[in-house]
C-alpha cells in the first residue's frame, strides 16, 4: 500500500535548538520513513516577539498513519521533548506541525490541512520550498515556491549550524569525483523472518536478503539504512507471501527510497516442500526499473548421483570372477547390485517468467532427475532402497542436467517461450579433490527445439537479453 506523504515543519528556541530538532527527527523515524530534510534556517519569531531566535526546518515524512493518528503521535512527542505549553506563539523546545498531508483538505476544530498559516510564515515555507518547490499546496492551487516568493523572508537565514547528512546536504546525491555509473551498490546478509504461504500451511522461514540499486554516474552513493528500512517495510502487512512476491515488493520499494534507476533483490531461504519435513533452498530474483519489474524463481535440492564409469568397472571385474567359475556371470550381474562411488549433487532450477511455478514444482523437477534423493534420517530399510535406486540409475552430472530440462519442457508447458531457464549442478566429487560443475542457461524457446543463443540471469533480468 502506498504511504502517506506528508509534509512537516519543526522549530525548537529553547535549550539546545539543534539538539532539539536531532532528537525529534529521530523520533519521526518511529512514525514512518524521514525522505527529505531541508537546511537549517535561524528565524526571528513571529506574534509574540520577546523571545529567542528560532531553529527551523521542513520535512518530508512518509508514513502509514491516518491525520488524526499522526497528530496524536507529534503532541506526544513533543511532549516527551519537554514542551510546556505557555503563551500562544511562545517559546518552546520543540514544536512539530502538519504542514501539508497528500493532497487532503481538512477543516476540522482539532486539526487543519494545509496548516492554516502556512501561506504566511516564511519561516515555514523557505525550508519547505528548499525540498518541495513545485509541490501544489492543495486547497490554494499555487506552488510553495509562488507563495515563498509572496511572503517576507527578511527574518529567515540559513544557520550557521550545518549537520552534515542529517540537516544539511544529502552527501550521497552529489556529483561524485569521478563520474562513472557502477551496475550495482547494496548491502548483503540482511536477515529476517518472514511469513510465507507453503504446501504445508503458513509457515515463518528465515530469510536472507542482498539487496541493491544501479548508480547513475551522477550520484556519488546510496543511503545504506534505506536498504533495511525497504525490506522492514515490504514485510509489514498481514498474510502470508510467496517468495517471488516479496523479491518484487523489496526491489520496488528499494528503487524507490534510493531514487534509482533501477532496484534488485535477491532472496533465499529453507522452504518446506512436504509434510513430511522435506526442504530445499528457495532463491527468488526481481529487478525493478522505470515501474517495471522482473521475478525468477529457483530451487536447489541435494541429492545422490552415481558415477556409470565407477558402476561399469565393478560390473567387469565381478564378470570376471563370476566367468573364471564357470557361473552364469550375465544373470548374476543383472540380479546383484553392484557398487560404484557416489557424489552428492547440489542440483538448482531457476525460472524467470510473468507467471511463475511454484517452489515445490521445481524441486519435484529437480529431485526426479537425479540417482536419488537424500534424506536427513534414514533407517536400514530406507537405506537400502536409496542405494538401490541411486545404483540402478548411474548417471554422469551431464546426464542429470539434461534430464531435468526435458523434464521442465514436458512440465512446463504454461511457459512463454521468452521464460528464462537456468539448470544448474555442482557434484561434490568423492574420489577427486575438485567438482564437477554442469550449467544450462536458457529460454523456453530453446528447449522447445528453437534457436538457442546465449543468454545469463543478469541479462534476463535487465530485459537486455535477445529473447
Amino acid at each position: 500500500m502506498r504511504k502517506h506523504r506528508v509534509y512537516l515543519g519543526l522549530g525548537s528556541n529553547l535549550g539546545d535548538r539543534e539538539f532539539n530538532l536531532l532528537q525529534a527527527i529521530e523520533r519521526l523515524r518511529l512514525l514512518g520513513d524521514v525522505v527529505k530534510v531541508s537546511r537549517l534556517y535561524e528565524t526571528d519569531p513571529v506574534g509574540y516577539l520577546d523571545q529567542p531566535k528560532f531553529l527551523n526546518v521542513a520535512l518530508l515524512l512518509e508514513t502509514d498513519l491516518d491525520p488524526w493518528t499522526l497528530l496524536g503521535q507529534l503532541k506526544a512527542a513533543e511532549a516527551d521533548l519537554g514542551r510546556v505549553e505557555t503563551i500562544r506563539f511562545g517559546p518552546r523546545t520543540i514544536d512539530l506541525d502538519i504542514l501539508i498531508f497528500d493532497d487532503l483538505v481538512i477543516s476540522d476544530p482539532a486539526l487543519t490541512i494545509p496548516h492554516p498559516r502556512l501561506k504566511e510564515r516564511a519561516f515555514v515555507l523557505v525550508p519547505l520550498s528548499e525540498i518541495a518547490p513545485d509541490l501544489v499546496v492543495p486547497g490554494i492551487g499555487l506552488t510553495v515556491r509562488e507563495l515563498a516568493d509572496r511572503v517576507d523572508g527578511v527574518g529567515v537565514r540559513q544557520a550557521r549550524w550545518k549537520l552534515e547528512g542529517i540537516l544539511g546536504r544529502d552527501l550521497q546525491a552529489e556529483a561524485p569525483d569521478v563520474p562513472l555509473p557502477l551496475s550495482w551498490v547494496g548491502v548483503g546478509d540482511l536477515e529476517r523472518v518472514a511469513l510465507f504461504d507453503t504446501p504445508i500451511g503458513r509457515v515463518y522461514c528465515p530469510v536472507r536478503v542482498w539487496l541493491g540499486v544501479s548508480l547513475g554516474a551522477g550520484r556519488r552513493g546510496v543511503h545504506a539504512s534505506r536498504f533495511g528500512e525497504a525490506l522492514d517495510d515490504a514485510l509489514k502487512g498481514g498474510g502470508g507471501l510467496s517468495p517471488a512476491t516479496l523479491a518484487v515488493r523489496v526491489a520496488g520499494e528499494v528503487a524507490r527510497r534510493q531514487e534509482a534507476e533501477a532496484g534488485h533483490s535477491r532472496l533465499t531461504l529453507r522452504y518446506p516442500i512436504s509434510p513430511a519435513g522435506t526442504f530445499c533452498t528457495v532463491t527468488a530474483e526481481a529487478r525493478c526499473r522505470a515501474g517495471q519489474c522482473r521475478a525468477g524463481l529457483g530451487v536447489e535440492v541435494v541429492g545422490m548421483t552415481v558415477c556409470p564409469c565407477g558402476l561399469e568397472l565393478a560390473r567387469q571385474f565381478a564378470r570376471r570372477r563370476l566367468q573364471a567359475t564357470g557361473l552364469p556371470a550375465d544373470d548374476l550381474l543383472d540380479l546383484l547390485p553392484l557398487a560404484s562411488h557416489a557424489q552428492r549433487g547440489r542440483l538448482s532450477l531457476f525460472v524467470g517468467a510473468e507467471r511463475l511455478p511454484s517452489p515445490e514444482e521445481l524441486a519435484d523437477l529437480a529431485q526426479a532427475a537425479l540417482s536419488a534423493g537424500t534424506a536427513d534420517t534414514l533407517k536400514r530399510p530406507e537405506e537400502l532402497l536409496t542405494i538401490l535406486k541411486g545404483h540402478r540409475r548411474p548417471r554422469f552430472a551431464e546426464d542429470v542436467v539434461r534430464d531435468l530440462l526435458a523434464r521442465v519442457g514436458r512440465a512446463l508447458t504454461y511457459l512463454p517461450d521468452s521464460a528464462y531457464v537456468e539448470a544448474r549442478l555442482t557434484n561434490e566429487e568423492s574420489i577427486h579433490p575438485h567438482d564437477i560443475t554442469v550449467v544450462w542457461a536458457g529460454t523456453m524457446g530453446a528447449l522447445r527445439g528453437g534457436a538457442w543463443r546465449p543468454i545469463t540471469r543478469e541479462s534476463w533480468l535487465d530485459g537486455t537479453a535477445d529473447v
